[in-house]
């Protein structure tokens, strides 16, 4: 992983306890076929020896974070080293990941050729529901290398980021904590003039090790963070529909959701009476931190002239 002239890119791997992750992530990832590319872990406090794990790599880096700070603000300490150390581009990794090695130089490739490009995602296998590590493999031989542009938001565990859109529109929220912080970034990147585009390289998500095991505490968080982020980001009448959204998910025997959805599991994951004790929870939070979510929202169009200026 000699310099080059080729653009800086730090690869961040946030990890708690996942040192059987680790086994297979890591090993995938120092094959990425990139030359100025720097590979970061961002561990959350692990006791699992994940850090001795980590430190058989030389060419990983380690960031010791003291306890589990979350997706959003573990991964923020992650990119902040990434950019006080030069990074053009910074790419958050989910430790239960796969990559092809020519994900990155793709990545760059497409985002070199617009400058309002600020996150780019991959033609992700397991991004809702257990994919088939086989489909991941064939779609390695059919890979097109090509890019499109998008209307959606990019799925955190394989986020491609430029340092022009952390400058301007800042880092994650780290109030979430884990859950629909990529969606809330993805709403303030396009609302600042960013455009948001896929590659067509595959990367396979292992989403079965984040599903199996669903806990109330998961599903206060899903449900909670989707309220604020709709109160963050939507106006009136989206935020009406997302709550009744998901009350009808959460409370209603009679729809029908796909049991294999990650998100749809965590909205729904007990009988309809304990999903409501969570409901009223999560909207009691979201009432208690109502002030400081609309502060949040009272500056969303605060750099929006400032990329409006960028030039193609």
């Amino acid at each position: 992983m000699k310099s080059s002239k080729k653009p800086l890119v730090y690869i961040i791997i946030l990890n708690w306890n996942g040192k059987k992750h680790l086994s297979y992530c890591l090993p995938s990832v120092v094959k990425t076929d990139y030359s100025n590319l720097r590979i970061v872990v961002a561990d959350n406090g692990s006791t699992d020896g994940s850090q001795a794990f980590v430190h058989r790599f030389k060419n990983v880096e380690l960031i010791e974070n003291k306890k589990n700070m979350g997706f959003a603000a573990g991964n923020n300490a992650g990119i902040k080293y990434a950019l006080d150390e030069g990074a053009k581009y910074i790419v958050l990794l989910n430790n239960d990941t796969l990559v092809d090695k020519d994900w990155i130089s793709v990545a760059v490739k497409c985002a070199e050729k617009d400058e309002k490009i600020g996150m780019l995602g991959f033609n992700l296998f397991g991004a809702e529901k257990p994919a088939d590590i086989n489909d991941f493999y064939k779609a390695i031989k059919k890979k097109t290398k090509s890019f499109k542009y998008s209307e959606d938001y990019v799925c955190g565990c394989a986020m491609f980021v430029t340092r022009f859109l952390i400058e301007k529109i800042g880092i994650m929220d780290p109030i979430y904590f884990i859950y629909d912080e990529e969606i809330d970034w993805g709403k303030r990147a396009k609302r600042a003039g960013f455009k948001i585009a896929y590659v067509d390289v595959p990367i396979y998500h292992n989403l079965a090790s984040t599903t199996k095991k669903i806990f109330l505490k998961t599903s206060f968080l899903q449900i909670r963070n989707t309220i604020r982020c709709s109160i963050k980001n939507d106006n009136i009448f989206q935020i009406l529909r997302r709550f009744l959204a998901v009350i009808n998910t959460a409370c209603n025997p009679f729809k029908k959701i796909d049991k294999e959805n990650a998100i749809f599991v965590r909205l729904r994951p007990f009988n309809p009476l304990i999903n409501l004790i969570v409901i009223v929870n999560a909207f009691a939070w979201n009432f208690l931190f109502l002030p400081q979510t609309l502060y949040a929202r009272s500056k969303r169009f605060q750099n929006f002239n400032k990329i409006n200026s960028i030039k193609c």
